[in-house]
């Protein structure tokens, strides 16, 4: 129920003086922005992120394309406990992967050249 600025950035910061991807969230009041979330990074590095409801419970996840200390990708999804992001699940591990979208609870990814379409519990895939 409350307004807020999602900004991915590519920037070093003061723990990680590498420029990486970072998260950072600002709340909205209506008149200014604050600073809500500033994420150096979440469980691993990512190379794309999008908000959706796929618990239907009102709430959004984050869902994230990460990538693995040997350079493969999967698909993270995080739901936010207040004072950052909780892992709720993890899936896949591709040599290439891109996000494509999410409808219907759905998320829709191109992973090692076939469609792949993922929600909690299933896998289903199309080349």
């Amino acid at each position: 129920g409350h307004s807020e600025i999602i900004v991915g950035v590519f920037k070093a910061t003061k723990f990680f003086t590498k420029p990486h991807n970072c998260l950072f969230i600002y709340g909205f009041s209506g008149e200014t922005a604050f600073p809500k979330w500033l994420g150096s990074s979440l469980s691993r590095p990512f190379t794309d992120f999008i908000f959706a409801d796929l618990s239907k419970d009102g709430g959004e996840e984050l869902i994230a394309m990460e990538t693995t200390l040997e350079g493969r990708k999967s698909l993270a999804v995080y739901h936010w406990n207040s004072f950052g992001f909780t892992l709720n699940w993890r899936l896949g591990d591709w040599q290439t992967a891109r996000l494509l979208d999410v409808e219907n609870g759905m998320i829709r990814i191109e992973a090692d050249g076939n469609e792949v379409f993922l929600d909690r519990d299933h896998l289903r895939s199309r080349s």
